[in-house]
């Protein structure tokens, strides 16, 4: 109780609206985020607030660009604020990323990256996306049957965009879109994306040990995860060997090639 109590008359930001249980407890937050419906619950709730909403005891909705800025970007003195690790790691094992990361290492695997999102490799990247798109209307005209049967469009777009990112990273897909399903890794993925969502509702709620426990005791599962990850890498690497390719890794690739200190390591 006395918690609500200061959460709703003496916390920093009790002077921002928004509805009462959202402003005084964690528990609305986490539910929707658990539910996936958050994205849409803050829009709504950013509509009736705008331009910014309570959406938790200590945290806040904005809708103006300067907030972008000031949430995201960098102060003069080239800080930046950090990353909230009940989001983006929630345990100290997870490999390093460019989600994770902290802000050095994040430049410099953006700085590799970047090479694969120039304007130069987007051109030549189109023609592959436009393939995947072509694939993408036959299917769909193969398997609605002139109309009569309905689609779940929903995993058409998700084949489409894993076949695509597939072949923009590791150099070949997953074939999604060839047989209208998703293959057993790709299934794990999306699984592993929902029980994430859980698990950072559980941390908002104060069960942050718990979520711990239970994400090391299930990473023996998600050895068959790291070996086909490793599988599709080395392919990658192969590939590049014949000769220059115009996706994501391959500024990476080129870096790797010319710094005996940098190893590509599966996530």
């Amino acid at each position: 109780m006395l918690c609500l109590f200061y959460n709703y008359l003496l916390h920093p930001l009790r002077s921002y609206p928004g509805p009462l249980l959202w402003r005084i407890t964690p528990f609305p937050r986490a539910a929707a985020l658990a539910r996936g419906t958050l994205a849409f619950d803050v829009a709504r709730l950013q509509e009736q607030y705008n331009p910014v909403v309570r959406i938790g005891p200590s945290e806040l909705a904005f809708t103006t660009a300067e907030a972008w800025k000031d949430v995201y970007g960098h102060s003069g003195a080239g800080d930046e604020n950090p990353k909230d690790l009940r989001f983006y790691r929630l345990v100290k094992s997870a490999p390093l990323s460019i989600i994770n990361a902290g802000p050095e290492e994040h430049s410099r695997l953006r700085r590799w990256l970047g090479y694969g999102f120039s304007d130069r490799s987007i051109q030549a990247q189109e023609g592959i996306i436009k393939d995947y798109i072509d694939l993408l209307v036959r299917r769909l005209h193969e398997h609605c049957k002139d109309g009569d049967t309905p689609l779940n469009m929903k995993e058409w777009f998700n084949w489409t965009t894993f076949d695509i990112i597939g072949n923009l990273g590791f150099g070949s897909d997953f074939q999604c879109l060839e047989n209208a399903s998703y293959t057993p890794w790709i299934r794990m993925i999306t699984d592993s994306m929902k029980k994430g969502a859980i698990a950072q509702a559980m941390t908002y709620i104060g069960l942050t040990p718990l979520v711990r426990w239970a994400i090391e005791k299930a990473q023996a599962r998600y050895v068959d995860h790291r070996r086909l990850s490793a599988q599709k890498v080395e392919q990658r690497i192969e590939l590049g060997k014949r000769g220059e390719r115009p996706d994501f890794l391959e500024g990476l690739l080129n870096k790797a090639s010319r710094s005996s200190s940098t190893k590509l390591r599966s996530c």
